[in-house]
């Protein structure tokens, strides 16, 4: 696509599990592109002691289990994805199953050590300062990790779901 559309280097923008594939783009095509936005990616390892792990697992099944009524998805979309006073109904239509269980066959499937560093393409880390998939203690992971390639944008109001939450935010971020 970056190819066809424009023939040069491109910023992929992943949000979540769509940030490992922008990051493994990266690995693989690092002439294609020139910068790996990671919106709301989750911690590479989770702190010793979080007991949350299970849970935020089956939270992402649960609220786009399409068995299930609105009002039990809505609580696991704003449990777990969503700030205080955001509107987590935006996310109860467009959740696919088999998109889901695709995307955990992909991640058993590849080692996160070939996706995680995104090549060597500069990386511009946006978390949701609410989001529970990004402990805070692990919040300077990639500027730890990467060093000088790496910057984090912490925006406020928002958890894992982000882009929906503070698209002006999350565009401003980018832009600069």
């Amino acid at each position: 696509v970056i190819r066809q559309e424009g023939g040069g280097s491109a910023v992929m923008v992943g949000h979540a599990f769509g940030s490992w594939v922008a990051r493994m783009t990266a690995v693989d095509y690092p002439q294609l592109v020139r910068g790996v936005v990671i919106a709301a990616a989750a911690a590479k390892a989770y702190p010793a002691g979080f007991a949350g792990a299970k849970e935020l697992s089956e939270a992402v099944k649960k609220s786009g289990d399409p068995t299930l009524s609105d009002a039990e998805r809505l609580t696991y979309l704003r449990a777990n994805f969503f700030a205080p006073g955001s509107d987590a109904s935006v996310w109860l239509k467009g959740s696919y199953p088999e998109t889901d269980e695709a995307q955990f066959v992909a991640g058993r499937a590849t080692p996160q050590s070939q996706w995680w560093g995104g090549g060597t393409a500069p990386l511009l880390d946006l978390q949701g300062a609410l989001d529970p998939f990004k402990p805070r203690a692990m919040a300077n992971e990639f500027k730890d990790e990467f060093g000088e390639r790496a910057t984090i944008v912490v925006i406020p109001n928002a958890s894992h779901a982000l882009i929906p939450e503070q698209p002006a935010a999350v565009v401003d971020a980018i832009v600069a």
